[in-house]
């Protein structure tokens, strides 16, 4: 007899830990090891920024699962397992079906459409995941579980942009990296497969079982009566419109500077992308986790905005000193390493921050709903980076100018800030809430 989810505290936490690592395995292996793979072999970023934009796609409209998650499913099996059990199956089977299309590094179209469609199936298992974690994390453990659960997706953009997308790749081809990248997910899924949301669920749908009082009582009584709890959190309140316009900018520069960076020095200024991979993909990735974690204790002890802020002006000075710099600190290891090692810090500790503002934004009545609304707006952001860097590409923009640029616009967001303030009432770290 097998434990819960409900049962056992390190249970939950090392499920919900690993299906956030499940989670960043693709973004990982097409934004880091793919886009680098590529860019080797004389792709140009313009191509690259277009194919890694799809996987922003449909993150910016997952807000459209939470309502249905919500409201639909297998309640006997749990209110997210069916979710999250299906996710994952159709994303590691669409990842599998690539290694039987010739071509790959050419046929771009084929390539676009599987890396639509593997995030597609990314995004609900991502609302499906922070839904779960909203059910049965309790309120005295979800500090802890703020920044161990996000600092796993970086681990998991780790594997799948250093290992994967790196080592295997290189090594193997990008069919054994492909083959590995869907093998990793399924076992993955082992976890939610043998584990319950709590005793008495069925396990499959043909396993013996039934719904639970709890799962019943919480399920929503209409999608009409869902939707008028989000317009009231949204528009009843200032700073959660606010929140919004924050999400959307916050991650422009970020996203847009990750490919003219790589595209700039590989190509450019002569870096091997073996070497430029290890630097950004594996050793940035760690430092970026170690931000992640760094948040999580800097945000309780002041503020979230605060910690916001201090992310936001460093990232921006480093963008500033980038811009204002020569080809000689350019093609300087020690000089460019630095440089990606404070940005990765710091922009972990920009994602948690903005995670912890975020929750407490969110009304507890829709909270899932609302907190992955603020969600898809980040990732609308790191969409409309992606294709800024594929219009400066395209018009063969001066790159340097264009880090003096977004260092300045990261700066100039904080302002936004001054307008958004969290609800005194709500707890400090919630997860989906």
């Amino acid at each position: 007899m097998f434990p819960t989810l409900s049962e056992n505290r390190w249970l939950r936490l090392g499920t919900l830990c690993a299906l956030y690592v499940a989670q960043g395995l693709p973004f990982g292996f097409v934004s880091q090891g793919l886009r680098d793979f590529l860019h080797g072999n004389g792709v140009a970023a313009a191509e690259t920024g277009a194919l890694i934009a799809l996987i922003s796609l449909p993150w910016m409209f997952k807000a459209v699962w939470g309502p249905i998650i919500d409201r639909y499913g297998i309640p006997a099996m749990g209110r997210r397992r069916p979710w999250i059990l299906l996710a994952q199956t159709l994303m590691a089977l669409a990842i599998f079906c690539l290694i039987f299309v010739p071509n790959l590094t050419e046929n771009f179209r084929v390539l676009s459409i599987a890396i639509l469609v593997v995030n597609v199936f990314a995004s609900i298992q991502d609302v499906a995941v922070d839904a779960l974690a909203v059910d049965l994390l309790q309120e005295k453990e979800r500090g802890k579980a703020n920044g161990f659960i996000y600092g796993s997706s970086y681990l998991g953009s780790w594997l799948g942009g250093f290992v994967v997308g790196g080592y295997v790749l290189n090594n193997f081809g990008i069919r054994a990296g492909l083959i590995t990248l869907s093998c990793v997910i399924l076992v993955i899924m082992i976890l939610p497969l043998l584990f319950k949301e709590r005793r008495g669920e069925k396990r499959l749908p043909w396993s013996s079982g039934e719904i639970q009082t709890e799962v019943e009582r919480s399920r929503p009584h209409s999608l009409v009566e869902l939707f008028r709890f989000v317009f009231q959190a949204f528009f009843g309140r200032t700073a959660a419109l606010v929140g919004l316009v924050f999400a959307f900018v916050a991650q422009i520069g970020i996203a847009a500077l990750a490919i003219l960076s790589s595209s700039f020095l590989i190509q450019d200024q002569g870096w091997d992308k073996a070497e430029y991979n290890l630097v950004v993909a594996g050793w940035a990735s760690w430092i970026s986790l170690a931000g992640c974690f760094a948040a999580g204790f800097i945000a309780d002890k002041i503020g979230p905005r605060r910690t916001i802020c201090i992310a936001c002006i460093v990232l921006g000075a480093g963008w500033l000193v980038f811009g204002n710099s020569g080809e000689e600190q350019w093609q300087s290891r020690r000089f460019i390493t630095t440089l990606v090692f404070v940005q990765a810090f710091f922009q972990g500790m920009l994602s948690i921050a903005m995670f912890t503002m975020f929750m407490g934004l969110s009304d507890r009545k829709v909270g899932a709903t609302q907190f992955t609304t603020f969600m898809a707006f980040l990732n609308f952001s790191t969409f409309a980076g992606n294709k800024f860097a594929e219009f400066v590409d395209r018009n063969a923009l001066y790159v340097p100018a264009i880090y003096i640029g977004l260092g300045c616009f990261q700066i100039a967001i904080l302002a936004l800030l001054f307008w958004i303030r969290p609800r005194k009432k709500e707890i400090p770290h919630r997860i989906g809430e």
